[in-house]
């Protein structure tokens, strides 16, 4: 986890809030059981997760720097859950944060952190089912976001819990929602040898969408998006991750921008 890679001395991400939620669902004992109980097992699974959230925060603040001077920066994250980008991340000014989820983790989340600083403007939660995303614009519209102001959208972990089709529709659906220029970085789903492997260990991986990182980079393009692939061991660290260190997994990330209107 990110704490493990700050005792190596690699740049991690300030796990601060993320410890203060485990804290608060799940007593230490039990938090030790489960350590102990995955150890060894899931030690890949954790780095693919840590080394992929180093990397696109790395992406995120870049295009913020991009954005600064143009106005209010507007990131949306789908699915966000736990995720805390907005109290842990340097964002400019001017920034408002749309989380983007069921709802479930919500109420939660924001009772645990509700007396810590967030580091962007604003902060807004919008409630939608991303595996029927056809109403997500006018949800986001309705609590301010402007279509019409360049965007970074940011789906991490989000697509292997959806079908083939509820994936395509979401990339559709975004692509609809936003204006040329706007980003959308996403990570790729675990590769069907991820599942074999978890099986093998007597696991399983809750996932509905297993597939190798070029065919989910073809999806996207499918649905009209520019995009390239990020698929390296060189990640935010400028390290190189042991190639025995991710048990077989790929670290996948798509980075897809909105094309301008070509003029005829």
């Amino acid at each position: 986890m990110a704490s493990e890679l700050q005792a190596e001395g690699r740049t991690a991400w300030d796990t601060t809030y993320d410890r203060m939620l485990v804290d608060a669902a799940m007593p230490s004992e039990e938090q030790e059981s489960e350590q102990l109980r995955t150890q060894g097992s899931a030690s890949g699974v954790r780095t693919w997760v840590s080394f992929r959230t180093i990397e696109l925060d790395r992406r995120i603040m870049d295009l913020a720097r991009l954005s600064s001077g143009s106005g209010g920066f507007q990131v949306v994250l789908l699915g966000a859950g736990l995720d805390t980008r907005a109290w842990r991340l340097d964002w400019p000014s001017s920034t408002t944060i749309y989380e983007v989820d069921s709802g479930s983790a919500e109420a939660f989340k924001a009772k645990v952190l509700k007396e810590q600083r967030l580091r962007a403007a604003h902060r807004v939660f919008v409630a939608a089912d991303l595996s029927r995303p056809q109403g997500l614009a006018n949800a986001l519209a309705a609590t301010g976001y402007d279509r019409h102001r360049p965007s970074v959208w940011v789906a991490e972990g989000l697509v292997g819990y959806l079908t083939d089709k509820s994936c395509s529709d979401l990339l559709s659906a975004v692509h609809s929602a936003v204006t040329p220029s706007s980003v959308l970085l996403m990570t790729c789903p675990p590769p069907p040898a991820a599942r074999e492997q978890a099986a093998a260990q007597g696991r399983k991986l809750h996932h509905t969408t297993f597939e190798e990182p070029e065919s989910t980079l073809a999806r996207v393009t499918t649905c009209g998006w520019q995009a390239e692939l990020a698929c390296a061991t060189a990640l935010a660290t400028g390290d190189e991750v042991q190639p025995g260190a991710l048990n077989g997994y790929k670290i996948g990330i798509i980075q897809a921008t909105k094309a301008s209107l070509e003029v005829g």
